[in-house]
């Protein structure tokens, strides 16, 4: 069995509660919105990155098929130095779709979406490195 000495023990602890400690991060973000409609989130304890907000949905398929995720970047791609910012833009009148590839488009129906702020990587992929924050939205008239 291979045991800790009593310094390695302690900087281990540390190390781990130092971990635990460390704040989640989470999104402000209105619960409706319009299609058109500005908005404004707030994301606060952000790993530092690139980040943008964006509107999703995902369709589960029946019998085990690959869900289709459908988004839109809501606002520009900004940098997260220290951990928070707010970010704006407009509601877009169109998601692209992907299952594993692009498939197409649709439009941004009334129902039930999400806000999410991640950090970018490729065309509807985001980084595992960084944060991933979302919150319901529903989208109205």
């Amino acid at each position: 069995m291979n045991r800790l000495g009593p310094a390695a023990f302690l900087t281990t602890l540390a190390i781990a509660g130092t971990a635990l400690a460390a704040t989640p991060a989470t999104l402000r973000a209105p619960r409706e919105v319009r299609v058109g409609e500005t908005v404004t989130a707030t994301a606060r304890n952000l790993v530092p990155g690139h980040y943008r907000l964006y509107i999703a949905m995902t369709t589960s398929q029946s019998g085990g098929g690959q869900a289709i995720n459908c988004l839109a970047a809501v606002s520009a791609r900004v940098n997260v130095p220290s951990g928070d910012r707010t970010l704006r833009g407009k509601v877009p009148a169109k998601l692209t779709c992907y299952q594993g590839t692009k498939i197409g488009t649709v439009r941004t129906t009334p129902g039930a979406y999400r806000f999410q702020v991640a950090s970018p990587i490729a065309a509807g992929k985001f980084s595992a490195r960084k944060s991933f924050v979302k919150r319901r939205v529903t989208v109205t008239g």
